[in-house]
């Protein structure tokens, strides 16, 4: 179970850097977007087109950002950290993770515009959310962050 905890870890790691990447683009557009093609590929993930997540980000003139699948990736966070607790089978990782997880949950619900099918598949269109909302999520020690490190933490013992 602590292998597949690991690899729900790392399945985390990955979704929280591509969303990083993705507001990172959308913020400067003259940044140079990096791929994730090979963390992807070794996850065994085969959603191409999460690839160009960076170069797809966009900002809108009111400010606001569009980083493209955020529905998927969203949703695939929440079901990466309920994995990974149920993999680690430890109370206290519920404990210490329920109030990170609620406020993905609530982020998720927040972004997502595109429903189900959003969720389920990466599903591209224009979703243009507030700045301070994905920084919330994306910055470095924000919300994703956190909830990282605080696996990475509990794996750890």
């Amino acid at each position: 179970r602590i292998a597949r905890a690991a690899d729900a870890l790392r399945r985390l790691s990955y979704f929280r850097d591509l969303l990083v990447e993705g507001f990172r683009s959308a913020r400067d557009l003259d940044l140079f977007s990096n791929s994730l093609r090979g963390e992807r590929l070794a996850l065994g993930i085969d959603l191409p087109e999460l690839d160009a997540v960076g170069l797809w980000s966009a900002r809108a003139g009111d400010g606001s950002l569009s980083i493209p699948f955020i529905e998927y990736i969203l949703g695939q966070i929440v079901t990466v950290i309920d994995t990974f607790c149920a993999d680690l089978d430890d109370r206290r990782a519920n404990g210490e993770l329920l109030a990170e997880r609620q406020a993905l949950d609530e982020a998720l619900h927040e972004a997502n515009r595109g429903g189900p099918t959003a969720l389920a598949l990466p599903h591209l269109g224009d979703n243009f959310l507030p700045e301070p909302f994905l920084a919330r999520l994306c910055v470095a020690g924000g919300l994703i962050d956190r909830t990282v490190e605080a696996c990475r933490g509990l794996l750890r013992g």
